[in-house]
C-alpha cells in the first residue's frame, strides 16, 4: 500500500510548495548572474573611459609640446600663456574634463630668485583628464617639463610664494588659491592649489604694486583673503594686496581653521519663542581696523539685519573662529540677557548652541545686573529677593553668569509686575554685604546694583 501511493504521488507532479522554492532558488541565481553581467558591463565602460582619457591626456602633452615657449602657461595666471585652466571634451560618449597646470621652476644650478635674476628656467605642465564613474579611478594624470630654446627667459620678474597653514601651524594643504590682478596686461585671473606642505612658489610673477589678490579656500574651512588698501577699503585691511618687485621675492602666510556652527534660540523673559525677530551679528577673522582716532576691529563676519525663522531660531554652520557679537535691531524688544554670555566665542570645527533673552517692550519688567563696588566686575550666584509694596515676597531668584536677574520669573501660576508700582529687591550672597533697595517699575526698568565685600 506504502509504495502504490508513492507511485501516485510523483505522477501527481510538484506540490505547489515545491514549485514556489523552485521558483524562489531559480530567481536567486538569476540575479546573481545578472549583477555579475552588469558589473562586468562597468569594468568595460570604466576600462574604454581610461583610456580614452589616457590617449586625450597624450594629445593635451602633445599639443603643447608644438607650442610656442612664451605661449605655454595660464590664459590669466603665472605664468601667463594662451592654454585655458579647464575645458570639456566629449570622445564617443564620454564627457572628459580636462584641467592644465603650468608652472615655473627655479632650477637650483645656476642660483635661487632673487639671485637669479629669470627665475623661470623651465615649465612644468600638469594634464589631468577626469570623468564621472561609479569607480575610485575616474582620472588619468600626466606630467611633462618643456624647457625654453635659450638659457635664460622671463627676465627681471618675480616670485610670489604663499603659504597656508592652520591655527597650530600644521600645513593645509589642495588649498585652492585664487590668484587675480586686473592692473596687468593680460589680467591675471586663475586659481591653484597649494602643496602638501601648503605652499604655493610661483616664479615668474609680473612686477605691480599692491595689486595682486590672494583668496584661499578649502571646503571644510574659513575663506581668507587680501584686501584692497585704505580708501578703496572702508577700513585699514591687515592684510593687503601683494606687490611683487623685479628679481624679489614676496612671500604671504594665511592661518585658515575649520569651518563651526552657531545656533541662536532667541526667547522672551517668560519662555516663549520671538520668531522673525532682526538683530545683528559680527565676529570670526579680525580683517582690519576703523579708520578713526579710536580704531576698532573690522570682523570677516558682519551681518547687521539677521531674522530669526518662525520658531525663534538662527543657524550658521560655515562661520569661521573667534568671538562673536549680538546686537537687537528689532524696535521692539531689549535685549536682557544671554546664555553663554556675550562675545561668544566659536572653536574650529567646533556646535556652539547660545540662547538670548529678549524683553518685550510692551511688558513691565525689572532687570538688575549686580556688580562689586566700584568695579565693572559682575556678581553670579546672588540672591535676590523681589518684595511688593506691602512687602510680601513676589520672587525669589539668582544671576546669572553675567549678573544679571530679571522679574518676572516663570512659574506656575504666572506672576506679572503691576506698572508704576513700587518694587523693592534684596540681593545677597556670602561674603558681600546684603544690598536692600527699592524702585518704581514701569515697562522695561534697569537698576544697577552694587554688593560690597
Amino acid at each position: 500500500m506504502k509504495k502504490k501511493n508513492r507511485k501516485q504521488k510523483s505522477k501527481q507532479g510538484f506540490t505547489l510548495v515545491e514549485a514556489l522554492v523552485g521558483i524562489f532558488i531559480l530567481a536567486i541565481l538569476s540575479l546573481g548572474i545578472y549583477g555579475t553581467y552588469a558589473f562586468g558591463i562597468k569594468v568595460s565602460v570604466n576600462n574604454r573611459l581610461m583610456t580614452e582619457g589616457a590617449a586625450l591626456a597624450e594629445k593635451q602633452i602633445e599639443a603643447i609640446h608644438a607650442m610656442t615657449y612664451e605661449d605655454i602657461g595660464i590664459s590669466g595666471g603665472i605664468p601667463s600663456g594662451t592654454l585655458p585652466a579647464t575645458s570639456q571634451e566629449t570622445v564617443d560618449k564620454g564627457v572628459y574634463t580636462i584641467k592644465r597646470s603650468v608652472r615655473c621652476i627655479d632650477d637650483p644650478y645656476n642660483g635661487l630668485s632673487p639671485t637669479d635674476k629669470s627665475p623661470c628656467n623651465y615649465k612644468q605642465i600638469e594634464i589631468k583628464v577626469s570623468w564621472p564613474t561609479s569607480f575610485t579611478s575616474d582620472k588619468v594624470v600626466l606630467d611633462t617639463i618643456v624647457a625654453p630654446p635659450s638659457l635664460e627667459t622671463e627676465l627681471n620678474m618675480g616670485v610670489l610664494m604663499v603659504n597656508i597653514s592652520n591655527g597650530q601651524g600644521v600645513p593645509v594643504s589642495e588649498a585652492s588659491i585664487q590668484i587675480k590682478n586686473s592692473t596687468l596686461s593680460p589680467a591675471v585671473d586663475f586659481t591653484t592649489e597649494t602643496a602638501e606642505d601648503g605652499s604655493l612658489t610661483l616664479p615668474g610673477a609680473k612686477p605691480a604694486t599692491t595689486s595682486y589678490d590672494i583668496t584661499a579656500t578649502k571646503s571644510g574651512y574659513e575663506t581668507v583673503k587680501t584686501y584692497p588698501p585704505y580708501p578703496t577699503s572702508a577700513f585699514n585691511p591687515l592684510d593687503s594686496y601683494l606687490s611683487v618687485a623685479k628679481g624679489a621675492i614676496t612671500s604671504k602666510s594665511f592661518v585658515i581653521d575649520m569651518i563651526s556652527a552657531l545656533t541662536i534660540n532667541l526667547r522672551d523673559t517668560l519662555g516663549g519663542t520671538v520668531p522673525n525677530a532682526t538683530f545683528g551679528l559680527k565676529g570670526g577673522r579680525t580683517i582690519g581696523t576703523t579708520v578713526e582716532p579710536s580704531p576698532k576691529a573690522v570682523y570677516y563676519f558682519t551681518e547687521p539685519a539677521l531674522v530669526s525663522n518662525a520658531s525663534g531660531n538662527w543657524s550658521k554652520t560655515d562661520l569661521g573662529k573667534g568671538p562673536y557679537y549680538f546686537t537687537i535691531t528689532n524696535a521692539n524688544y531689549e535685549l536682557i540677557t544671554t546664555s553663554p554670555v556675550l562675545p561668544w566665542t566659536l572653536a574650529p570645527n567646533g556646535t556652539q548652541t547660545v540662547t538670548v533673552t529678549m524683553g518685550n517692550k510692551s511688558n513691565t519688567i525689572l532687570v538688575l545686573t549686580v556688580k562689586e563696588f566700584g568695579t565693572e566686575t559682575v556678581v553670579s550666584g546672588a540672591t535676590v529677593r523681589l518684595l511688593d509694596s506691602l512687602g510680601a515676597l513676589v520672587q525669589t531668584a539668582t544671576t546669572d553668569d553675567n549678573g544679571v536677574i530679571y522679574f518676572p520669573q516663570i512659574t506656575s501660576p504666572a506672576v506679572t509686575l503691576t506698572p508704576g508700582a513700587t518694587y523693592t529687591f534684596e540681593v545677597s550672597k556670602t561674603g558681600y554685604i546684603t544690598n536692600t533697595s527699592s524702585s518704581l517699575v514701569n515697562g522695561i526698568t534697569r537698576i544697577n546694583v552694587s554688593l560690597s565685600k
